[in-house]
C-alpha cells in the first residue's frame, strides 16, 4: 500500500488512514460488545481489544489494497 492520501495539503500514508478507520470501527464494536455483555465472559478484555483491532486493520487494509 504505497498510496498517499492528500488531506488539505498534508500527505498521509494510506496505512495510517486504514489504522484510523480500524480504530473508529473498534470503538463502535467495543460499545456494542459492552452492551451485549461479551467482556464479562473474557479473561483479558484489553487483549481482546488488541486482537479485534488487528483483525479490523487487516480486513480494512485487504479491502483497500485488493
Amino acid at each position: 500500500m504505497g498510496s498517499m492520501v492528500d488531506l488539505y495539503g498534508v500527505f498521509l500514508p494510506g496505512f495510517l488512514v486504514c489504522a484510523i478507520v480500524a480504530w473508529c470501527s473498534l470503538i463502535v464494536l467495543r460499545k456494542v460488545l459492552v452492551r451485549v455483555g461479551f467482556y464479562r465472559a473474557t479473561f483479558h478484555p484489553a487483549l481482546i481489544d488488541l486482537a479485534l483491532f488487528v483483525l479490523l486493520l487487516a480486513g480494512i487494509t485487504a479491502v483497500f489494497v485488493g
